[in-house]
Order: structure tokens, then C-alpha cells, then sequence
């Protein structure tokens, strides 16, 4: 795939890209789904995959109706406890300088984050630790 998120435009979906995106193996490449439970309507995705053998890059999108209320929080969470577990130790994450929130998350989120902005755009490697992994407990009923 290549392209790093947020750094061009769409690429058209293709076969192959949609193959890609829609094929996981729940180990070395894993999406969640997040649902309004009142409604059954899907409201967030999250994902990994690698970057190497060690980081992998992570991506969320959240329907805006629900921002800040908590998924993109619980499913970083989630995705740590599984990267954990398969072996990564550390997210990459790229996205627009100026979205305060996703700062917050991923600059904050272990108190390792280390900030890069080029073109608007911010790249931060987060180290993964059994504490951000141990927050995904309290989401799991």
C-alpha cells in the first residue's frame, strides 16, 4: 500500500486495495468494528498493521456524532492488549498537526509520545506497555 494516511489523496478502491483492507489475520493485521448498541449502525473502525517486525502503524476513524464520548480511546486500548500480544511494541500513527484530540490521545497515552509535524501533517511512535494495554480490561464486558 505504501501511501501513509492523510499524506495524498484517496486512492481509488480497487479490487486489490479493497482485498487488502477487508483481510485480516487477527494477528499481524487486525481491524475492530465499533456499533451503536441502540441502533446495531456501525459508528468506528480501528486497525493495525505492520510497519516492521516490531511497530505497527494504527489507524481510527469515529462518526463524528461520536467523538469524545470514548470509542477511539477504548479501541486504541483494544488494539495495544492484541499488538501486545502478537508481538509489537510500539504503534506509528500519522495525522493532521492541528486535530487537538488525536494529539491528546496518542501523545498522552503513555507519556512516551514524541511529536514530529512536517507539512501539517504529525507523525508520533507511541511505545506500547502493558499499562495502555491493561485500560482495554475495563472496556471488555
Amino acid at each position: 500500500m505504501g501511501r501513509r494516511a492523510g499524506t495524498g489523496s484517496t486512492p481509488p478502491l480497487t479490487g486489490e486495495l479493497l482485498r487488502h483492507l477487508t483481510t485480516v489475520d487477527y494477528a499481524r493485521r487486525l481491524a475492530l468494528a465499533g456499533f451503536d448498541p441502540s441502533t446495531g449502525r456501525g459508528i468506528a473502525i480501528a486497525r493495525y498493521e505492520p510497519v516492521d517486525d516490531w511497530t505497527a502503524e494504527v489507524a481510527i476513524a469515529v462518526d463524528p456524532a461520536w467523538r469524545r464520548v470514548g470509542p477511539a480511546t477504548a479501541m486504541i486500548e483494544l488494539l495495544a492488549e492484541a499488538a501486545l500480544k502478537h508481538g509489537y511494541d510500539a504503534f506509528a500513527v500519522t495525522y493532521l498537526a492541528d486535530n487537538r484530540p488525536v494529539a491528546a490521545l496518542v501523545t498522552g497515552s503513555d507519556g512516551s509520545g514524541h511529536q514530529q509535524i512536517r507539512q501539517g501533517l504529525a507523525e508520533v511512535a507511541i511505545s506500547l506497555d502493558r499499562t495502555l494495554a491493561g485500560e482495554a480490561e475495563r472496556w471488555q464486558a
